[in-house]
């Protein structure tokens, strides 16, 4: 008979993490679909973030994305419950998506051994949670005294990005039709943040895109100047490698962070934001 863990945790694919991370600590991951036009994808399983920008410039019809359904979390929290006596799931905001919502429905048939976390996050931002939860467990907390710690970090990730276009977030519904033509017009490379689990644009970019993203870490410096050192996610969705090593760099220069990680941002994530999308993500203090 299989020794039980103590407490299972379990994500959905907008969760972003250095790869092989999620193996490692054996984080389960519930997939969020990606559809274009009549073809639905299972992230990261049956479709890469490259692979999918390839299918939607060959169709011509910009991605959406689907949240898991309240049965598909009910058989994932039973399986997991068979080799764990909790199960601690976190989701992409509620902001953002119904999946935190569909996650918590379905909690209630397990009699409190379901414990569900709005991480009001996504991408890398959500990958920081998922970090600090799995140092947690592995100190041998319980779920509940794990949500507390997360709750309480919520407020303090620096879950920011600049992005190239705002195609693909205007027509995800992200961002208003004047804020879209505007920074297509004036060729704008807006920062994009997260308050209060909902997205939002904030500084305003022009220019080379690999400059604004060296003026984007400037910024941030200045903004955060006491922040949590122990990790960076330096999290991106397709570009080219030395685009974002020059970025990796300028963070190494500027910060005293003790790891940053390349990391890539998931199918689910592309879908909003599109290619050349780029986010120095931490928590501060």
């Amino acid at each position: 008979m299989k020794e039980k863990n103590k407490v299972a945790i379990l994500v959905d694919t907008s969760c972003d993490v250095p790869e092989g991370f999620l193996k490692e600590n054996e984080i389960d991951v519930i997939p969020m679909g990606c559809i274009i036009g009549d073809e639905i994808f299972t992230d990261s399983r049956e479709i890469s973030s490259q692979e999918l920008l390839n299918k939607v410039r060959d169709k011509g019809v910009m991605p959406k994305t689907s949240a898991p359904s309240v049965v598909e979390f009910e058989e994932y929290f039973a399986k997991l419950l068979e080799n764990a006596d909790e199960v601690l799931s976190l989701s992409i905001s509620s902001g953002a998506s119904c999946t935190y919502n569909n996650s918590l429905t379905a909690s209630e048939k397990f009699n409190g051994k379901v414990v569900c976390i709005d991480t009001k996050s996504l991408s890398g931002g959500f990958g920081l949670l998922l970090i600090k939860a799995v140092k947690l467990r592995d100190s041998g907390y319980d779920a509940n005294h794990i949500k507390a710690e997360i709750l309480t970090l919520l407020d303090k990730v620096n879950l920011s990005f600049v992005v190239d276009t705002m195609e693909f977030l205007h027509k995800g519904g992200r961002c208003t039709s004047m804020q879209y033509y505007g920074a297509k017009i004036l060729k704008i490379h807006p920062e994009i943040v997260m308050v209060d689990g909902k997205l939002k644009s904030n500084s305003k970019y022009f220019g080379n895109i690999n400059k604004c993203y060296i003026k984007y870490a400037d910024d941030l410096k200045k903004k955060y100047p006491d922040y949590d050192n122990s990790i960076c996610l330096v999290t991106h969705s397709p570009m080219e490698d030395k685009n974002v090593q020059v970025v990796i760099d300028k963070v190494k220069e500027m910060f005293d962070f003790k790891e940053i990680y390349d990391v890539n941002a998931s199918s689910t994530i592309t879908c909003h934001c599109g290619e050349n999308t780029l986010g120095i993500l931490f928590i501060y203090k």
